[in-house]
Parts: C-alpha cells; structure tokens; sequence
C-alpha cells in the first residue's frame, strides 16, 4: 500500500517551528544499536563511553559543523559531507507560527539559495543506501553499536535514522517520525530533506 505524505503531514507529526540547537535531549537508542546525540554530547572518547554502549562505528553527516574526533581504536568513524538549509532558514523556521510575516521572511531567504547567494540544502538521498548498509553490517556482526550525529542531530542525522527505519522497518515517513519523537523530541529534518525523504517512501512502495 503507498501513501501520500505531504510536507504538510511531516510538519504536522513534528510541528512547523524547528527545535532550538540546545534542545537538551540526551543521547538515545532510537533503534537496538542505532543511536543518535547531540555532537556537544559525544565529542571526545571519554564523552562517547560514558554516554552509550559499545559504540563501534560514528557516522558523522555533519562534518562542517563537526570537528573529526579520535575515538581511539574499535571506533570506525565515517564522514558525510552534507550542508543543512542556511543559518538564515535554521532561523526563520525557528520562529513561532504566528510571527509576522514569517512565511515571506521564508520566501525572500529561499529567494537568496536559489540566486544562489546562500548554499542549498545538500542531497542526502543519495547515501541512504550506504549509511543503511553500514548499519545492517554492522549489527549483524554483533560487534557494538553505531552512533549517527550532526551538530544538534536535528534535521541530517534523523534523515537517515528515518530512511533506515523506512527500509528495514517498512514504516511509512510520518509513521517512522512520530515513533523517532517518542524517543528524541528533536527530530526535525529540514524541508529538502523531507522532500528526499518523501521520494524514498515512494521508491520503497510504502
């Protein structure tokens, strides 16, 4: 059976306003094996152990935001370069729904990535696979836990947590969204990321 998600349906199973960077949610299983965290909460080795379990590979697609981290040996660390929607949006999208003129103070900023004065959202589709089959090998080895973060683990890192829930769970978008909120309120992927997300749904056949 196939949906029909909308923007409009992923917005209303994570609200319309972003959720602040500090948004204090804690480094959490989201899936047996599969976590995610705030980079703030994972950027040492030190921080990593004593927030997770064994942890054996960090999917890091966030690397302008993220320094690389040495976790020391048993941790393979993977890097995504993936760009979020502009500060600029991050910003407007963090206004309350009923700030004035928040939907033209959207436009003009979508105005600017198309003339390209600001840099687009980047194409996270086209690692889905990848990411999921680092995520199956790695599970299936029993040999620990993978970790997938941005900076605020927002709107990339859930991206790809929800596109592996899709794949291996056969859960439709909003269906794996409402399930990722029960577990980390601050999931909130980017518009361009949903519109990817939504083109996967239908790729699947969910």
């Amino acid at each position: 059976m196939t949906t029909s998600t909308t923007l409009a349906s992923v917005r209303a199973a994570t609200t319309h306003v972003r959720p602040p960077h500090n948004h204090g949610c804690p480094c959490v299983e989201i899936l047996p094996g599969l976590w995610t965290a705030h980079f703030h909460d994972i950027e040492t080795a030190d921080a990593l152990r004593s927030v997770a379990p064994p942890v054996t590979v960090v999917v890091n697609v966030g690397t302008d935001k993220c320094h690389k981290v040495d976790y020391g040996d048993g941790v393979r660390v993977i890097s995504i370069d993936l760009l979020d929607d502009p500060d600029e949006m991050k910003r407007a999208d963090a206004l309350p729904d009923d700030y004035p003129n928040k939907a033209d103070i959207k436009a003009e900023i979508q105005e600017r990535i198309s003339s390209g004065d600001l840099l687009p959202c980047g194409n996270a589709k086209k690692d889905f696979e990848v990411v999921n089959a680092i995520i199956d090998e790695t599970l299936s080895a029993g040999g620990g836990a993978v970790l997938i973060h941005c900076l605020a683990s927002l709107s990339r890192s859930p991206a790809f947590i929800l596109a592996y829930m899709m794949k291996t769970k056969r859960m439709a978008l909003v269906e794996a969204i409402t399930f990722f909120k029960s577990k980390w309120d601050a999931c909130w992927p980017a518009n361009a990321f949903v519109m990817q997300l939504i083109e996967y749904e239908k790729e699947l056949g969910l």
